[in-house]
């Protein structure tokens, strides 16, 4: 499992650290940690991607690959910092960050120094990143602290209690990528916890229809996809959401659907304004949801 991990975030880091390459006209975000995050080994072969006349045609045959990945995940990365921005705009005080692989938002988006944030993520994961951070930087930042967790064996309540996290505050938990590589248990386990944290409490996270779980044949151009993430472990990926179910899923936890991002709203709201031809994926979405006060029912 924690080999899976970090090859994922790896993959994720990568596509981060290309689209620095991007035109600025045109480029969704500018991610400076990234190319140092993917490792020593690797950052020879990112910079190929400085030339245009190599990078468009590597990414082109990449998406013929898997038609709407690259469109789909560098989306979901533009969306997920734009939620951190409105948080912190919005007095958040701390920021817990759910298998957080290589996440970089803790050190690039401006004013998120001046927040508690906690890298929640598999040791095994945690100790490459940190040892990169630390090349990149000199030193690593106080506002961040690194809780190691097995999401499938450990308790998340009480690993953030131990780490010094307060459910009382302020907290947007961002859980991207993550979803699919972990039990049912796991998975109800999170929401449920994030809901018995303060209202107004925010989660946003990334989650694979159950449909493309279920039946590779209604999406047939991303077949390949599975075959690729699984690398011939059908287990690897354990399941997906029903969206149409997921507002009442949500509401039994205390949260209620603020956005749910998909193909469209990312076309309309990121691709198009930029003038970028790039197709996303159906097969993921992103979703923002808000703890709300429990409902009281008053009996007469």
């Amino acid at each position: 499992m924690a080999a899976n991990a970090g090859r994922t975030a790896i993959g994720v880091a990568a596509l981060r650290a290309i689209e620095r390459y991007t035109p600025a006209a045109e480029r969704l975000f500018d991610d400076p940690l990234a190319r140092s995050l993917c490792g020593p080994l690797l950052s020879p072969v990112l910079s190929l991607f400085a030339c245009r006349q190599l990078r468009e045609p590597l990414l082109r045959a990449r998406d013929r690959k898997a038609p709407g990945v690259l469109g789909g995940l560098l989306c979901r990365v533009t969306y997920l910092d734009d939620v951190l921005r409105q948080a912190l705009a919005a007095g958040v005080q701390s920021v817990v960050l759910l298998g957080a692989g290589l996440d970089s938002r803790a050190y690039r988006i401006p004013g998120a120094d001046s927040v508690r944030f906690f890298d929640v993520d598999q040791p095994a994961v945690q100790h490459d990143k940190r040892a990169r951070l630390a090349r990149h930087l000199g030193v690593l930042p106080a506002h961040v602290r690194f809780v190691p967790i097995d999401f499938d064996r450990q308790d998340l309540a009480a690993e953030l209690a131990a780490a010094g996290y307060d459910g009382a505050t302020r907290t947007l938990f961002i859980w991207e990528g993550v979803t699919q590589y972990i039990s049912r248990a796991a998975l109800e386990a999170t929401p449920g916890y994030v809901g018995s944290t303060a209202v107004g409490n925010q989660l946003a996270f990334s989650y694979v229809l159950q449909r493309f779980i279920d039946d590779r044949s209604a999406y047939p151009a991303l077949s390949l996809l599975w075959d690729r993430a699984c690398k011939g472990d059908n287990s690897l990926w354990k399941g997906g959401l029903d969206r149409d179910r997921l507002p009442e899923t949500l509401a039994g936890f205390s949260l209620r659907i603020r956005e749910d991002m998909g193909p469209s709203e990312y076309q309309a709201r990121y691709l198009e304004p930029r003038r970028r031809s790039l197709p996303v994926f159906e097969i993921e979405r992103t979703l923002l949801a808000e703890v709300e006060a429990a409902s009281i029912t008053l009996v007469s």
